[in-house]
C-alpha cells in the first residue's frame, strides 16, 4: 500500500438510508492503522 487513506462514507444525499456504527473497534501499528466497523445498521434520515 502506498500510504493512502480509505474513506467510508456513512449519509449522503442519494442514499435512501443512513448507516449507523453500532459496535467497532481500532488497531493501531506504528503509522498504520484499521478501523473495524463489528456491527451497524441502516437507519432511517
Amino acid at each position: 500500500e502506498g500510504g493512502e487513506i480509505e474513506t467510508t462514507v456513512l449519509d449522503a444525499p442519494l442514499f435512501k438510508k443512513k448507516i449507523e456504527i453500532l459496535d467497532s473497534e481500532m488497531e493501531a501499528k506504528g503509522n498504520s492503522g484499521v478501523f473495524r466497523i463489528k456491527k451497524a445498521r441502516l437507519t432511517g434520515k
